[in-house]
């Protein structure tokens, strides 16, 4: 099996070779023999222009040089140093007049890979081929090349050029409805997209950041459709990828994770050889505590996992929030450091932090009628390496929590027998909502399979229920308890998900913890499997992947509760009931249109839907 160092080679040492406009060996950059005045004369030329394109122009210093001219044009420099770096574009909609589309704050696409190049007219952006791969050294690496060139995806004319500097005009890439970084959703007939044209006299360059590691761009898009205007606010984000990738961890079906698969060409296999790596963060010990952790002591990383929380957030909701984040840290003690997870409040002395800035990870609040929270996070695509996270939380998940509340432990708890539960009932379901999806950015697939491990019966104790709560993982979709009867609330039952399930630590062990003598991904299998098989036989410990079009396996269903399927939903059935029986005695308001109650209603013939099937 070929060494992960050689699969990040052989991903660098693939050559654009194909065409000559591809060289990154540019003939501009290489210094020619001229004579003295010749030379002189050509140099006072270039300079000039080069002077007269960025004259009265407002400079943007960092990864990139950026200039804005008078006329709003954008002005990149590009020189030798930025053809040897690999770049990720990411793509976010900061604001906009019609979210059939995407929401505000939301990444329009999947970040993208490229690198640049030159000759003596252009520079050009090439999508980067990474996902198929050849050992370095091999025979067929040069077929192998021929096959998989990185292609030109676009063409920037060079406007100026002095000594080793690159004057490229990027304004009509930003400021248009350029195809790779559209913000119409291509494959769906919305209102926006139906028939939308756009408008270049409304559309105009925003603003513009550069950072050591990081370019924002922000634009304004118009659009005129048959329905009306259209107008965004998009920005982009040019990060360099890291100069050094992060050493990568193979994928295994026994422990759910994300995960991206490589396919390796070599003359010493009899077939294409696939190999899948999951997604994490890159939690290393700080160098002068990198013996104390292989001694078995807790550390701090190198780098926390630092999430900041939207100012939108109403204040009696974010210590929730907060919370959701930082429970995390239990799981990451199990895998040999603390303090990894930190959360925030958006600053308000920072004049550098920008939530649209690719390096913040933000739990954003959404205002949009969604009744959703998500988790994405982004990689690196070379190694799976998570660069950002992010929580989308869309406004009317407080609806859907409600109404979960509701219907399954209503007939048990007085307390949510109400149009708007108080906060500290709210907040025990947000801190789980907030969990679930940081979990997500973490890495961390859902795990249906995990409730099926409790007997049911457990699910009535109060000494299993408060250690436990009703799963052994925050990432199954076991929202509460509805196998509790009336009375158990009162004994000490817990109603809802643990704070962090047991599963949840064991799979955080399993995807962060290092080893000491573990070079390369086939040296660490022996300790990864050995942290599986010591949780075997035990329910606890089972991830079961979600089932997304068939039930294949009963024991991962979704909103499920327990091992006896039949029980469970009896007792949920029988609560049922009762809650149907009182609804109007709970919500019912003089001279109300009773849409409250045709609502909670709903919510539990939807619940008895998931009993009977």
């Amino acid at each position: 099996m070929m060494k992960i160092k050689s699969l990040l080679l052989a991903t660098m040492a693939l050559a654009i070779t194909a065409d000559a406009a591809a060289n990154v060996e540019m003939s501009i950059f290489k210094k020619k023999k001229k004579k003295a005045a010749t030379e002189a004369s050509s140099s006072a030329k270039k300079t000039d222009k080069f002077d007269k394109a960025i004259n009265g122009a407002t400079a943007y210093h960092g990864m990139f040089t950026a200039y804005v001219n008078k006329k709003g044009e954008l002005l990149l420099q590009v020189t030798k140093s930025n053809l040897d770096v690999l770049y990720l574009m990411a793509n976010r909609m900061v604001s906009t007049s019609e979210n059939a589309n995407f929401n505000a704050g939301e990444m329009v696409g999947t970040p993208f890979m490229f690198s640049l190049s030159a000759d003596t007219a252009n520079v050009y952006m090439h999508s980067y081929q990474n996902y198929e791969r050849v050992v370095p050294g091999d025979p067929i690496e040069k077929a192998f090349n021929r096959n998989f060139v990185h292609p030109i995806m676009k063409t920037f004319k060079i406007k100026a050029s002095r000594k080793d500097t690159l004057l490229i005009d990027m304004t009509s890439f930003f400021v248009s409805n350029e195809k790779c970084i559209t913000p119409i959703r291509q494959s769906v007939n919305t209102r926006s997209t139906k028939s939308a044209s756009f408008d270049a006299s409304a559309s105009k360059l925003m603003g513009v950041k550069s950072f050591e590691k990081n370019l924002e761009i922000t634009s304004r898009l118009n659009y005129n459709a048959e329905s009306g205007a259209y107008t965004v606010q998009m920005r982009r984000s040019i990060v360099a990828l890291p100069k050094e990738p992060m050493k990568m961890r193979y994928q295994d079906s026994r422990v759910g994770y994300f995960s991206t698969k490589f396919y390796t060409y070599s003359s010493n296999k009899d077939y294409i050889d696939p190999k899948e790596f999951i997604h994490r963060w890159r939690v290393e010990p700080k160098d002068e505590d990198l013996q104390k952790y292989y001694n078995g002591e807790l550390v701090e990383p190198k780098k926390q996992i630092v999430y900041y929380v939207d100012s939108a957030f109403p204040e009696k909701w974010r210590g929730a929030i907060k919370a959701g984040i930082e429970d995390w840290n239990q799981a990451f003690e199990a895998a040999g450091f603390k303090n990894v997870m930190v959360a925030k409040d958006y600053p308000t002395d920072d004049p550098n932090f920008d939530p649209d800035d690719i390096r913040y990870n933000c739990i954003r609040y959404m205002a949009t009628g969604t009744a959703n929270a998500a988790g994405p996070s982004y990689v690196d695509p070379r190694t799976g390496e998570i660069l950002v996270g992010e929580v989308m939380w869309y406004h009317n998940v407080i609806a859907l929590v409600h109404e979960w509340r509701f219907a399954q432990t209503a007939a048990v708890d007085a307390r949510v027998r109400k149009s708007t539960f108080d906060d500290d009932v709210m907040s025990e379901s947000l801190r789980y909502v907030t969990s679930h999806e940081v979990g997500h950015t973490l890495g961390l697939m859902h795990n249906m399979g995990a409730s099926y491990a409790f007997p049911v019966d457990s699910l009535r104790s109060p000494s299993f229920t408060q250690k436990y709560g009703t799963t052994p993982s925050i990432m199954d979709y076991a929202r509460n308890n509805y196998v509790a009867q009336p009375g158990d609330l009162e004994r000490g039952v817990r109603m809802v998900p643990p704070i962090i399930g047991v599963y949840d630590i064991h799979a955080i062990n399993w995807g962060y913890r290092l080893f000491k003598d573990a070079k390369t991904p086939e040296d660490e299998y022996k300790y990864l499997n050995a942290i599986i098989e010591a949780k075997k036989g035990d329910p606890m410990y089972k991830f079961g992947a979600q089932q997304l079009f068939l039930t294949v396996d009963p024991t991962d269903q979704m909103e499920d509760l327990g091992d006896d399927h039949m029980k469970a939903n009896n007792y949920g059935i029988k609560n049922l009931k009762k809650i149907i029986a009182n609804i109007p005695q709970w919500l019912g308001v003089k001279n109300d249109d009773y849409e409250e109650i045709q609502e909670m209603s709903n919510a539990c013939l939807s619940q008895y839907m998931l009993c009977v099937t």
